[in-house]
Formats: structure tokens, sequence, C-alpha cells
């Protein structure tokens, strides 16, 4: 659909319809241009799902840490600053193992047991994130630099709503120096 006379289409409005996260080792590659805008998505193997969203836990997305611009002597002149990263915040309504590795890289043994010795997950990882839209806009990013924030924690025991985990993952720039692929398209078909 094109723009209308006022310059307004609907198809330019992003209302999210569906979505996935999919987790893995940091040694799973970057998906190349093509693969990652395919209608039909092929998800390396070696990447799981990270299941269930809570209804308001989908993908947001926000810059951590980014430093102070340097200002110069003529106005309005700056350069941007440097470092920080990308964030990415999700609640996982599904509590697999994968979501309490997460937390704190530590990880179940076959029998459902394990013996957490650190706060924090030092862990890198490969993250592959999509939205599906309502408008057949697809929505991919991809890093293999992706670290779990400390501030990712399960939310507090509530009945009757599930036990959700808040999950902060920081995407620091890879070898490219790029923080993540990513691509923005109309489908030709949504994927099933």
């Amino acid at each position: 659909m094109s723009k209308d006379s006022k310059g307004n289409a609907l198809t330019e409005v992003d209302i999210p319809i569906d979505g996935q996260i999919w987790i893995g080792p940091s040694t799973v590659e970057v998906l190349e241009k093509t693969a990652l805008m395919a209608d039909v998505l092929e998800i390396p193997e070696e990447l799981e799902p990270l299941g269930l969203l809570t209804k308001d836990g989908g993908p947001q997305w926000s810059v951590n840490g980014a430093a102070d611009a340097t200002e110069f002597y003529q106005e309005g002149y700056k350069y941007p600053g440097m470092g920080g990263s990308y964030r990415l915040a999700v609640k996982a309504a599904q509590n697999q193992p994968l979501v309490a590795e997460l937390l704190n890289g530590v990880a179940f043994d076959a029998d459902g047991y394990r013996l957490v010795d650190q706060i924090t997950n030092p862990k890198v990882y490969t993250v592959l994130s999509q939205i599906i839209y309502k408008s057949g806009r697809i929505e991919r990013r991809m890093s293999d630099n992706v670290t779990v924030a400390a501030d990712s924690a399960r939310d507090k025991s509530e009945r009757p709503n599930p036990e959700a985990t808040s999950l902060v993952f920081d995407y620091a720039p890879m070898a490219n120096h790029a923080y993540f692929a990513e691509a923005k398209f109309m489908a030709k078909a949504l994927p099933e």
C-alpha cells in the first residue's frame, strides 16, 4: 500500500503479531544478508528458541552507556559519543533450563540439578531476534557478541501470573565493528 494524499501509510505502522528470540554459543556465525532477509528463515541448528514471552515482554531495544559527545568551539559541531552497547530486554514466560542458565551461566545436568557458584553470567552468546508485524513487515537482528546483563532476574512470584524472567542482553561490537546485522523488509508471505 502506498502513501495516501496526506503522506500516511498503514503498511508503515508496526503492530507486532508474533516473534521469537533464538540463543546459542558465540561461535554461531551471523547470517548473511540473503539468509537474514529470506521469507522462510533457516535457523542455525545450534540456536535454541527462548520460547514464549509474556504479553508485555516483547523485545524492547535501547542504548546503554554511550559516552558524551565531543563538542567543538564552533557552535553546532559535535562528534558522537563512543562506547556503550545496544540492549535488548525481554520477559521470558517459559521457565526452561535455557532461561535459568542465562541468569548465571550455570546449566542443569540431565537430572535437573546444578550447583550455582556465580552471581552473573560471564558467557558470550549469538542472539537472533525476529518480530513479525501485522502489515507483513519482518524485522530481524543478529549478533555473535551478546552478554546477559547483571540486572536480569526472575520476576516476583504472583498468582495467577506466569513467573517470568526479565532478561537484558548487551550487544557489544562484533569483529566487523557492527553491533548487529539487521533486516527489515516486507515479506512476500508471512512465516507460519
